[in-house]
C-alpha cells in the first residue's frame, strides 16, 4: 500500500533537515493525543 503513495512519502525528504525534525516532532506530540 505504501508504494501507491510513494510520491506523497518522499515529497517529505525535500524539505531541509530542521523542518523534517519540526514534522517529526510535531507527529509524536499528536499521536500523544487520544
Amino acid at each position: 500500500m505504501w508504494t501507491i503513495h510513494l510520491e506523497n512519502l518522499t515529497t517529505i525528504f525535500d524539505y531541509p533537515d530542521e523542518i523534517r525534525k519540526i514534522i517529526y516532532t510535531t507527529n509524536t506530540i499528536e499521536s500523544l493525543n487520544p
